[in-house]
């Protein structure tokens, strides 16, 4: 930040900026700069380069502290990637420095595919494991704390009829609040309601094993864990997954009775019906008035968003 007193005009402003803001506040004129060094030679070379070479020495830290890498000579006939210096400022809200960052990275898109390397690994967060987490702080009075994680590394070694295609939806909650939804157009052929409807408690069977396999890792959990109850609005639908034998002609709908009925024999999941009316996972899939999707919302636990200008909407 450089900050200028009683200054009328600004001649020149080096041309290598990114941006630049001006605020003016009685007699003082600020210029907020955003540009950061390109290279490692014009970091090292710039007035903040004591803060920059200290980002670099915390980054190259890491590296060697967390074993990412190992030093060794470059085998005959192979040729070494390369690598970029990345350097970024963290703003604090008020537009101050936060701190400096460096990133060393290697430019890997000069790798070719199933020659240097097979597959790609980047494991990362599911926003559902966050709003269950919220979910279990607010059912049990827990404190949730933030942590700040200054580097993430890889944990993993290197080495003739009318079809149609509609809309369905879930809703997951817990302690009345909602953890996970989905509203998806159905990516394979229904040619009835009730296959429709199956395709959607396949799904939502499915999501319904994954968050049951996450409470069972949550100590304080209930144990042993009552199956999951999903709510469909169709007693065909219903039926049909209750039953051990298919007799329908469709491979894919026998593939997710098969898959349905199996969650339901193990205890994973239970299956009662509720009325369209009282479906909080209606609003996904069609179109409803105000009132119904207000209700919707409620049932969900969704908060209005109140405007600057005093009005509300949901």
């Amino acid at each position: 930040m450089v900050t200028l007193n009683n200054v009328l005009h600004v001649l020149e402003i080096r041309m290598n900026l990114v941006s630049a803001g001006l605020l003016v506040k009685n007699d003082f004129v600020t210029f907020l700069l955003e540009n950061e060094p390109q290279t490692f030679k014009e970091a090292i070379s710039s007035s903040e380069s004591l803060f920059w070479k200290g980002a670099v020495n915390s980054e190259i830290e890491s590296i060697l502290n967390n074993h990412t890498c190992e030093l060794v000579d470059l085998p005959p006939g192979n040729k070494p990637l390369g690598f970029k210096w990345i350097f970024k400022r963290k703003m604090k809200d008020a537009g101050t420095i936060d701190k400096f960052m460096a990133g060393l990275v290697v430019k890997g898109y000069r790798q070719r595919e199933c020659l240097d390397y097979f597959d790609i690994y980047s494991p990362v967060t599911r926003i559902t494991s966050i709003r269950m987490l919220v979910a279990l702080a607010t059912v049990y009075s827990l404190e949730i704390h933030q942590m700040d994680v200054k580097k993430t590394f890889l944990n993993k070694e290197i080495t003739g009829s009318s079809d149609s295609k509609s809309t369905s939806g879930y809703v997951f909650t817990i302690g009345g609040g909602v953890v996970s939804w989905k509203s998806p157009k159905q990516t394979c052929i229904s040619r009835s309601t009730m296959e429709a409807e199956f395709i959607v408690l396949d799904k939502a069977g499915e999501k319904a094993e994954w968050i049951r396999n996450f409470l069972e890792d949550i100590p304080f959990w209930p144990k042993p864990l009552a199956p999951i109850c999903i709510h469909c609005d169709s007693q065909a639908a219903i039926g049909r997954a209750e039953s051990v034998i298919y007799n329908g002609k469709s491979r894919h709908i026998r593939r997710r009775h098969k898959t349905v009925w199996q969650l339901l024999s193990r205890g994973i999941i239970t299956i009662d019906y509720i009325k369209s009316s009282d479906n909080m996972s209606d609003p996904l899939a069609k179109g409803l008035t105000r009132e119904v999707v207000k209700k919707s919302s409620r049932g969900m636990r969704l908060l209005q968003i109140t405007s600057h200008s005093g009005s509300n909407s949901t």
